[in-house]
C-alpha cells in the first residue's frame, strides 16, 4: 500500500514528518494523512515525494499494486 511504502522510506531515510513536510512545502499532517490512507498525494507531489525518497514513481507504483493484489 502507497501509505506504507511512504511512511517506511521515510523511516528508513531518518526523517521525520516535520522534515519531509518541511521539504515538500506542506504540513506535518499532510505527511501523517498520507502514511495513514486517510488520502493520498497528487500526481505532481507523488514526483516530488519520489525524488525526495530517491524512488522512481513507477517502484513506487508496482509497490503499492502488489500490496493491493496481496490484500484482494
Amino acid at each position: 500500500m502507497l501509505a506504507t511504502i511512504l511512511k517506511e522510506r521515510r523511516l528508513a531515510l531518518n526523517l521525520t514528518q516535520q522534515a519531509v513536510a518541511d521539504q515538500l512545502h506542506t504540513t506535518r499532517q499532510t505527511i501523517s494523512n498520507w502514511e495513514t490512507g486517510k488520502n493520498y498525494p497528487d500526481v505532481p507531489m507523488l514526483i516530488a515525494i519520489s525524488e525526495l525518497y530517491s524512488l522512481t514513481i513507477d517502484d513506487t507504483m508496482v509497490m503499492s499494486n502488489k500490496s493491493l493484489m496481496t490484500i484482494n
